[in-house]
């Protein structure tokens, strides 16, 4: 998220960055089950350390990325000139309403997540729940890089992005400390704990959507050549990003 976010929209035609938004999203949930597969088929015959190893191998791709892969036309011209199912169906009902139909949904199947003692239900409930959250998130990417400043496009995705991840990093302590704190028949309530930070965030990102912008399919090109890349602005844009 961030550089790679912004390299992938600049170079892909307006009409494909929602889905192609949802695939690169989507690397994270393939990622956790490469993972998890490399866990139970490497732990018992190599130990943990080997996949210390093969977690590495995957950061060397960084250095053929930045040797081999050009930079975007639309960071070029701006150079020179100073110098994924919910993210296809943002194509069409726009980011917006579809992160917050999407959180909706999220709502919806929450009670299911939470409340069942069958655990074929509460695999309903997490298949439906984890859905609409990947789905909200999959518009992300295009989302952020469409609203970002172009001198900024490798910087402000990502710092976003991660600012959410920071805010959100201690919540796994609050969820415990409440859990604990209101007990269900003398035994922690992680569930509801979870169900109501849940809702807060839900409406929470429900409110920030509403309120904040959109700028769909917008065409980096024109959006750089409406503007003004003088030298000194060449200078904050090699800084931004």
């Amino acid at each position: 998220m961030g550089s790679g976010a912004a390299l992938t929209m600049e170079i892909l035609p307006p009409e494909t960055r929602g889905l192609f938004s949802g695939i690169l999203q989507q690397g994270y949930a393939a990622g956790y089950i490469v993972a998890a597969i490399l866990y139970y088929v490497v732990l018992v015959n190599l130990g943990w350390r080997a996949l210390f190893w093969i977690g590495s191998f995957p950061a060397l791709l960084v250095v053929l990325i930045r040797f081999f892969v050009p930079k975007s036309p639309i960071w070029e011209r701006m150079h020179n000139k100073r110098g994924a199912v919910c993210g296809y169906i943002s194509q069409y009902l726009g980011r917006k309403r579809t992160i917050i139909l999407a959180a909706v949904m999220v709502g919806a199947f929450l009670p299911l997540f939470v409340l069942p003692r069958n655990k074929i239900l509460l695999g309903v409930g997490a298949f439906f729940l984890y859905f609409f959250v990947q789905g909200a998130y999959g518009i992300v990417p295009a989302h952020l890089n469409e609203l970002s400043p172009p001198n900024c496009r490798g910087t402000f995705p990502g710092f976003t992005y991660q600012l959410g991840v920071l805010i959100a990093s201690c919540s796994a302590q609050i969820e415990a400390v409440l859990g604990e704190k209101f007990p269900q028949n003398g035994v922690p309530d992680y569930g509801l704990t979870q169900a109501v930070l849940t809702a807060c965030a839900i409406f929470s990102l429900i409110v920030m959507i509403s309120i904040g912008t959109e700028a769909k399919d917008l065409d980096f090109e024109k959006q750089i050549e409406n503007e003004d890349y003088g030298p000194e602005n060449r200078n904050n844009m090699t800084a931004c990003n």
